[in-house]
């Protein structure tokens, strides 16, 4: 056995092939241990997202495992040369980089389980965010060690880059406002996907889809409209959903002249014990609004549960105290004008002269 040692040690390109050979044989162990061992206990448990970081880390330690290796066999052959051992040392960077941002983006899925577990308010927007962010922050930070691995000088790069990042920010300063306005609204728990907003141009509809650029909302005619989360942010909108999705719906009626007020309140309240999505709490109210030119109008308000049901409540609302009135004998009014028509002074004259004329001629 010592004399194979020696015999190993003596030749440095047999130890070179050792070494190789070992750190298969240790890779090929590893991955035994993660999926046979590992991966089984945490399926046995019922882990949730445990196999999910067995998968994230199993393949790069095996290539980490052979770099490595290979990096040893090739100093036993060549110590002094640099650049087989800065290549080696780049693709290790490169690996362990890939490697802790799956990491990241599994511990970034646990935090969101978490959220949910907890019925703590998630935005599903801030997931791709966040694995954008840990993404480039670990991407800059292994650019950085290659660049020194490869002697460049990375204090004057860095400044060079701020420079130059100064000036590309007054040249996307429009681009960086949307992005930044994106953050802001989702950090604000403004709004979310599938909410009812209507902004103040007027234009209402749901929310699909919230990016870092833009918002995109589909409007009540089913078209698209994508307003940059810059001018999103500045600007003043109504969210149907916030703070809860209660919401009161307000339906204009009228009465003609002579009808019982107290008849009118009484029948249209009556008429809302049939449906079920209207609340009883909030209390359902019918006021006397006006006594206009030919009719007297009333407003009812009452609250339903879910805001998306207001267009569909609101119009079978209206037809049934439309024949509520009719069944009851309450007139509902129409536009009416009484016209006066009066003689004038020159037809009148006329008439007494051409009655003048006659007598003379008797």
């Amino acid at each position: 056995m010592i004399d194979i040692l020696a015999l190993i040690r003596s030749n440095p390109y047999i130890e070179a092939s050792v070494i190789v050979i070992l750190s298969f044989i240790l890779a090929k162990l590893v991955l035994w241990f993660l999926t046979e061992v590992i991966e089984k206990s945490i399926k046995k448990r019922k882990a949730q997202y445990g196999s999910e970081f067995v998968v994230k880390i199993e393949h790069p330690a095996i290539i980490l495992i052979i770099l490595i290796g290979i990096q040893m066999a090739l100093n036993k052959i060549s110590p002094a040369d640099v650049t087989y051992t800065r290549i080696l040392r780049t693709l290790i960077t490169i690996v362990v980089t890939y490697m802790f941002i799956g990491i990241s983006n599994t511990l970034i899925k646990i935090w969101r389980g978490q959220h949910e577990k907890e019925n703590v308010a998630f935005h599903e927007e801030v997931m791709p965010l966040m694995r954008s962010l840990s993404k480039i922050a670990l991407s800059t930070t292994a650019i950085i060690i290659i660049l020194q691995l490869w002697g460049v000088e990375v204090v004057t790069l860095i400044t060079s880059l701020g420079i130059l990042g100064v000036i590309l920010g007054f040249a996307f300063k429009d681009t960086m406002g949307n992005i930044f306005g994106g953050i802001s609204l989702i950090m604000d728990d403004s709004l979310h996907k599938k909410d009812i907003i209507e902004l103040d141009t007027g234009e209402r509809g749901e929310v699909v889809e919230i990016n870092l650029r833009s918002t995109k909302i589909r409007t009540l005619d089913n078209n698209y409209l994508i307003i940059p989360n810059g001018l999103l942010s500045n600007s003043k909108f109504n969210n149907y959903a916030e703070p809860t999705t209660t919401y009161r719906i307000t339906v204009d009626f009228s009465v003609a002249y002579g009808s019982d007020v107290d008849e009118v309140k009484e029948v249209v309240l009556g008429c809302l014990k049939r449906f079920k999505d209207i609340l009883k709490f909030p209390a359902r109210s019918v006021r006397f609004d006006k006594m206009a030119d030919f009719s007297l109008n009333f407003k009812l308000f009452f609250f339903i549960s879910n805001y998306k049901d207001m267009y569909q409540i609101k119009d079978d609302v209206t037809c049934a105290i439309y024949k509520a009135l009719n069944e009851n004998g309450i007139e509902i009014p129409f536009p009416t004008r009484t016209i006066y028509t009066k003689k004038s002074k020159n037809v009148s004259n006329k008439k007494s002269n051409s009655r003048k004329k006659k007598t003379n001629k008797k």
